[in-house]
């Protein structure tokens, strides 16, 4: 019976590290976070520290790229079927598409609300030279915006930005012949056990209630420190709006009615409300 390898592909920034707890809480799966950046020597374990005292990890960057997966199943809790990494990127994934020969390969699309996404740019990209970089990298990709994207509210920029890096990844996985499904965060965070059943089972498995409760299992690889609090708060039900406070009327207003993103949407059975992204 083959293994399974799951990729959450996602903006930065869209939850794919909590949907990958969630998933990965599961007695045949295991989380092992963004593996590209496991790999590297300024990134630890979560349960570790550093990952030269990971059983899971130690010695990873020093295995050929092809063969990491197949070195991860080796390290794994005995039954473990399914792998989680949401290292999230285009290029990442597509290294290794070849491993489809071996194991069942699938990938998970996650979407966040552009408005919320805006909002945690804006506070990145503090600096004037921060905000001029969104702006020129979004004005070469979309020439046709050029003078709202450069002269505009930046709030313009980051619409771009956000479509350039889903826009990628939807191009990707539908040309990738790997199975995949689209999932938004709302629904992740506010449909929970409905949407975890429908993605545990689309990755092969068998749902377990627990699931939901991941601060319960010890996970190794990266973790975002955020998740500290839901484990203190015992409940992982929240969708961060404070885009609503920190985003002028005006901002929200020209996100919301976007004629690219609505678009974007349209192409995947999504819409975007006052509230969030909502599947049609």
């Amino acid at each position: 019976m083959k293994k399974t390898l799951v990729f959450i592909m996602s903006s930065n920034y869209s939850g794919s590290h909590f949907l990958s707890l969630l998933l990965g809480s599961n007695t045949q799966a295991i989380h092992v976070g963004e593996v590209k950046n496991v790999i590297k020597e300024n990134y630890d374990c979560h349960v570790c520290g550093n990952t030269g005292s990971c059983e899971l990890f130690k010695g990873l960057e020093d295995i050929p790229k092809q063969e990491i997966y197949s070195a991860l199943f080796k390290r794994a809790p005995k039954g473990t079927n399914v792998l989680i990494d949401n290292s999230k990127k285009v290029g990442w994934v597509k290294q290794f598409l070849f491993l489809k020969q071996k194991y069942n390969i699938k990938i998970i699309f996650l979407l966040r609300d552009p408005r919320a996404l805006s909002r945690r740019w804006a506070i990145r990209d503090i600096s004037a030279w921060g905000h001029f970089r969104v702006r020129l990298k979004s004005a070469r990709r979309y020439i046709s915006s050029l003078i709202p994207i450069l002269f505009s509210d930046p709030v313009y920029a980051y619409i771009y930005k956000w479509l350039e890096q889903n826009e990628r990844i939807s191009e990707f996985v539908k040309s990738s012949g790997i199975e995949y499904k689209v999932v938004t965060y709302r629904e992740v965070a506010y449909e929970k056990e409905k949407t975890l059943k429908y993605l545990t089972e689309f990755i092969g498995l068998e749902y377990e209630k627990e699931q939901i409760d991941y601060w319960k299992f010890e996970h190794h690889g990266t973790q975002k420190p955020q998740y500290e609090w839901i484990k203190k708060q015992q409940d992982s039900t929240h969708v961060d709006l404070r885009w609503k406070e920190f985003l002028t009327k005006r901002q929200q207003s020209t996100i919301l009615h976007s004629n690219y993103l609505h678009k974007f949407f349209s192409e995947l059975n999504i819409e975007m409300r006052d509230d969030g992204l909502y599947k049609k």
